[in-house]
């Protein structure tokens, strides 16, 4: 039995607690640029996904996040902790970028099952490690992606 996919997925998470605008605002502004009043958004998506070396899909997704600290005594035997959205306080807050990265393009396009290889895992690999450290970062702040790039990053 033969592999024929290979799909990796990352999270990474930029901090914005300290920084002006938020988080959401930095999305409306950079990616989505919409006629709306930014007071008054609470969340905000963008995503695109990109076709590599007909090959890979290498989607980027950008979202904002908060996460809440709460400070509660543990007490032994509790088997259940109860948390309202009112509670606890905000203990970080800005950019989530998740990564889909998978050979399901090389399939559509070869019109056959494909087959993962060792260079095929290792192709995927340097691939995900360009997005984490340069791509991705990129597209969170700017918006931009340079699929060349990718390209390059996938096949030395």
């Amino acid at each position: 039995m033969a592999v024929e996919t290979i799909g990796l997925i990352a999270t990474l998470h930029f901090s914005t607690m300290d920084e002006d605008p938020s988080a959401a605002e930095h999305i409306l502004r950079t990616h989505l640029r919409p006629i709306v009043d930014e007071e008054s958004v609470q969340d905000a998506v963008a995503r695109v996904a990109v076709k590599v070396r007909d090959t890979y899909f290498v989607t980027l997704t950008v979202s904002n996040y908060e996460s809440r600290m709460m400070e509660q005594p543990m007490v032994p035997g509790m088997q259940v902790m109860r948390m309202r959205p009112w509670e606890g306080r905000p203990d970080d807050v800005g950019l989530e970028l998740v990564l889909d990265i998978n050979n399901k393009l090389e399939a559509r396009v070869s019109h056959h099952r494909p087959r993962v290889t060792v260079e095929g895992v290792r192709a995927a690999c340097r691939l995900l490690r360009k997005v984490t450290t340069s791509t991705g970062p990129t597209f969170a702040e700017t918006g931009k992606i340079l699929v060349q790039d990718l390209e390059a990053s996938s096949t030395s």
